[in-house]
């Protein structure tokens, strides 16, 4: 049964109860991160049915499915942070916020009646988790501070071992389950920035990723590296810091949307006053997403009208909001689309503040306190954020799965390039699903939407072996080639980081587009909705 939530905004009143600390943070997702290994303790070890690996939105999900749909408690969780909430837990990056509104940014089993704004800021939407999380008693099934190293599949048992270890302790953990929901997602992994001279840096250095809130930066000389959606969103923040100067080194342009306008909010709050109320506007809302999927893809009419639209307001809101002596540095040329779309968040309105440079010339070094450009100039800084956001690639690869016959996931992707059957299975890795996994995020809709897709795939596939029809199931060589090699032949028609998008983006890698789904996200619910069991493998049970 679906419910709707209303917010005691207590969040807004202390933000730092809904957020990492600092310290764990750094201990866990740091540069130099080194997590103690003890061998010294007794492994503990356990079994469940279910394993889920994160406990982020993915993570959160997909228990929530289990408990709704599939009746299944027989479950457990582990997550390397100190609470829930992934992402949403541990980026806590100044006016940090969701950039998708979350009427749709949010569980269709559970909405919400009055978010302060379309996109909320981070501590409220931890603050929606926390009431999620007590509703379905999600706590009680995780264990947090917990690392998972590998995974290693039976054949003979027909069963998962996964391998972890207490973040804290260094106590090796040893569970045994017959799935996994493989729940890490692609924001899990920093991305560091590296520069020569970085470690001798005389002033107070940070990353958007490991925000550090104890920084003082009133008077200051602060940089900022990156426009991206993070740097949009926390410059404006930066700037309220008082500083003496900011200064925003450009690493590549972006198309910026105009805010979300107020009537959406106040059409939202009318709505949701009531549970169908809620349902009718998060489908508006999706139907309004569906509608500029066509920019993504193609050179047909369609594709080419809501591209140029899209284009056009973008564009006329850049020249009108930013001044003329920045316009060059951040307009961009390439294809809309190419890279993700940005809804500002005062950010250009910010850069007329008498105190602001932008530049587009790149760090080169940096000696003591001074930052030495491309371009030959210099920079003296006292404060230097790097809005870098995270490594993508290594997030979806930070656990390899060991499955039939030793083959790894790992070596799988390095060879052939990161990919998953209908974004979900794994060829040669048994009873494994991958939520918000490759080639399942859209340019335009919800990834919680995406989450919940995969999940209606995961219900259908795994229930013969809940039920006890069938051990395992993997896709089939031919079934995963396939999909990969259409996969990638239609991304290439799309914007996605593309030679036909006109631009170089984190959605791809040497080998593939790994991150982006190349079709509408009602494709995606038909195909998650609708498995072809004939692509599948099941293992039937041992008959004594």
């Amino acid at each position: 049964m679906s419910s709707l939530h209303t917010l005691t905004k207590e969040s807004h009143k202390d933000p730092s109860k809904f957020r990492v600390n600092y310290d764990d943070a750094v201990r866990i997702l740091g540069k130099d991160s080194k997590l103690p290994e003890n061998d010294n303790l007794p492994v503990e070890t356990g079994s469940s049915r279910v394993v889920i690996i994160g406990a982020g939105v993915a993570g959160m999900a997909a228990a929530i499915r289990l408990k709704k749909e599939l009746k299944e408690e027989d479950y457990w969780c582990f997550d390397k942070s100190t609470d829930l909430g992934g992402t949403w837990w541990n980026n806590t990056y100044l006016n940090a916020a969701s950039d998708s509104p979350a009427a749709h940014y949010s569980f269709s089993t559970d909405r919400v009646s009055n978010w302060s704004r379309p996109q909320p800021l981070q501590y409220e939407y931890m603050e929606y988790l926390d009431g999620v999380a007590e509703k379905w008693a999600l706590r009680d099934k995780i264990r947090f501070n917990s690392i998972v190293k590998a995974c290693h599949w039976s054949e003979a048992e027909q069963k998962w071992t996964v391998e972890a270890r207490d973040t804290k302790t260094g106590q090796r953990i040893q569970w045994k389950c017959e799935i996994i929901l493989n729940c890490i997602g692609a924001l899990a992994q920093p991305n560091h920035y590296q520069v020569e001279g970085l470690d001798t840096f005389e002033g107070e250095f940070m990353q958007s990723a490991l925000w550090r809130h104890d920084v003082d930066m009133k008077g200051k000389r602060v940089v900022l590296i990156g426009n991206g959606c993070t740097a949009n969103q926390a410059f404006p923040g930066v700037l309220a810091k008082d500083p003496s100067q900011l200064t925003q080194v450009v690493r590549s342009q972006h198309y910026i949307m105009p805010p979300i306008p107020h009537s959406f909010q106040q059409a939202y709050l009318l709505f949701s006053q009531w549970l169908f109320g809620s349902w009718l506007f998060r489908m508006i809302v999706a139907f309004g997403s569906e509608l500029r999927w066509p920019l993504f893809r193609g050179n047909g009419f369609f594709s080419r009208l809501v591209r140029r639209y899209s284009t056009n307001v973008s564009l006329s809101y850049m020249k009108r909001e930013c001044p003329e002596k920045f316009q060059d540095a951040l307009i961009p040329k390439f294809k809309i689309g190419c890279k993700r779309m940005i809804f500002d968040h005062d950010y250009l309105k910010s850069l007329h503040d008498p105190r602001v440079h932008v530049t587009n010339s790149l760090i080169k070094r940096i000696d003591g306190k001074t930052l030495h450009l491309e371009d030959g100039s210099t920079i003296e800084c006292d404060v230097l954020i790097a809005c870098t956001g995270y490594d993508v690639a290594k997030s979806m690869m930070l656990v390899d799965f060991f499955g039939k016959d030793g083959s790894s996931l790992r070596k799988t992707w390095n060879e052939e390039g990161i990919s998953a059957y209908q974004t979900l299975l794994v060829k040669d890795i048994p009873n494994m699903w991958i939520l918000a996994g490759p080639n399942s995020i859209t340019g335009h809709a919800s990834v919680i939407m995406a989450i919940e897709n995969g999940l209606n795939f995961f219900e259908k596939t795994a229930k013969p072996i809940l039920d006890g029809k069938a051990t395992s199931v993997t896709v089939s060589d031919e079934a995963y080639d396939k999909w990969l090699k259409t996969t990638q032949e239609e991304l290439q028609e799309c914007v996605f980081g593309t030679p036909f998008g006109g631009c170089v983006s984190w959605y791809a890698t040497s080998k593939t587009i790994f991150t982006t789904y190349p079709r509408s996200q009602i494709d995606y619910w038909y195909r998650c909705s609708h498995p072809k069991f004939k692509d599948l493998e099941y293992t039937k049970p041992k008959t004594h």
